[in-house]
């Protein structure tokens, strides 16, 4: 008990001697101003700077959402703009494009003359001539870029509006067709209108940031009467039938089983093009070494979310490099080859019938009834 008595007492003087330390030392006037002061202005100011930045980002976000609706506005009007100047140019259009003579026929007279931007003279014998009025005209001299950037580069914006777009190229055997569609590896300058399209395509989603933005490919060729899967070589003929796409959201005419390759990178695209190309049907007629015996029928689709619309639009570009018609007299087809033409003609006959009859079932403000 004493032994306790005693430390207890010891605590207690410690424990006192502290408190007359602090009490001397700490008076307010032994305290300089700037060890207090500081710490009630620190904190006044660090409260008006958190209020500041809360006004500052409720700013910003109205300013945001303010954005937002003017750039939904644009494109509301921007889409409408595109629609009207298609209306104004009419949903079927007609380009044509003079390819240069070939070394055997340099010698012969030109029977076909591009004299403006819209006109092509043609010489019909007896000196007579016809002159015929079209929506563009591209002479011997044209670039594949200048057929690209007059005609087809807005049909690529059209797409990425939620639009449907078809592009045929049409004419005899031998006239260029599949050059204008896919091109030539030979040279950067004889870059095909569908490396054209995709390149835009996917400079489109790098340049909207647009990560979401889907682009994807299926590819066909239509054979003697037979629709083959270019994107599955060795798959049996696809089967044609109609129904309610649920994609389309409408009853409509479509393939079924047809692959459709999502498309990730332009160069992955490009390798899917070149390797479904590859099996393509060709032969050599007397008119031309590669002539195409089948219809080619490439569809890109672009499904993207508008981020100021909240919209989501699905658009299709078909681009279809037609079989040429063929004189089965002049390219001297025979055999098989010969069955092949009699069936090129015959579907590019009904194909004129289907176009001419197009303008019938338009309404008022040019869509099909």
């Amino acid at each position: 008990m004493k032994v306790q008595a005693e430390a207890h007492s010891k605590g207690l003087t410690y424990r006192t001697h502290i408190l007359n330390h602090l009490r001397h030392a700490g008076s307010p006037k032994d305290i300089p101003s700037s060890t207090t002061t500081p710490t009630c202005s620190t904190r006044t100011s660090q409260a008006s700077l958190h209020n500041h930045q809360i006004i500052d980002t409720n700013q910003l976000y109205a300013e945001n959402a303010s954005l937002k609706h003017k750039l939904a506005v644009l494109a509301s009007e921007n889409r409408c703009l595109r629609e009207t100047i298609s209306l104004l140019k009419g949903n079927i259009r007609v380009v044509v494009r003079i390819r240069p003579p070939t070394a055997a026929e340099v010698a012969k007279p030109v029977a076909v003359h591009c004299t403006t931007d819209d006109t092509v003279v043609c010489d019909v014998g007896d000196g007579r001539r016809r002159a015929v009025r079209l929506d563009g005209a591209f002479g011997p001299t044209s670039s594949q870029s200048d057929v690209y950037e007059g005609h087809i580069r807005e049909l690529v914006h059209a797409a990425l509006d939620g639009y449907n777009s078809s592009i045929f190229a049409y004419g005899p055997t031998g006239s260029g067709k599949t050059f204008t569609v896919f091109g030539s590896p030979e040279s950067a300058v004889h870059t095909g209108l569908h490396e054209r399209i995709l390149r835009d395509l996917f400079s489109a989603r790098e340049r909207l940031e647009q990560q979401d933005m889907l682009l994807s490919m299926s590819m066909v060729e239509v054979y003697n009467e037979s629709i083959h899967d270019l994107l599955a070589p060795g798959k049996p003929a696809v089967k044609v039938f109609s129904g309610h796409h649920h994609r389309e959201g409408k009853s409509d005419v479509f393939l079924e089983g047809l692959s459709e390759l999502p498309l990730a990178t332009f160069e992955e695209s490009l390798k899917i093009l070149d390797a479904a190309l590859a099996t393509r049907r060709t032969s050599t007629t007397n008119l031309n070494l590669h002539s195409s015996r089948s219809h080619c029928i490439v569809t890109l689709r672009a499904s993207q979310r508008c981020p100021y619309t909240a919209v989501t639009r699905h658009g299709k570009l078909n681009l279809i490099d037609l079989a040429g018609s063929e004189n089965v007299g002049r390219s001297g087809a025979k055999g098989n080859t010969l069955r092949e033409a009699q069936l090129i003609n015959k579907s590019l006959s009904t194909l004129v019938r289907v176009i001419r009859s197009i303008p019938l079932l338009l309404d008022e403000h040019g869509r099909v009834v």
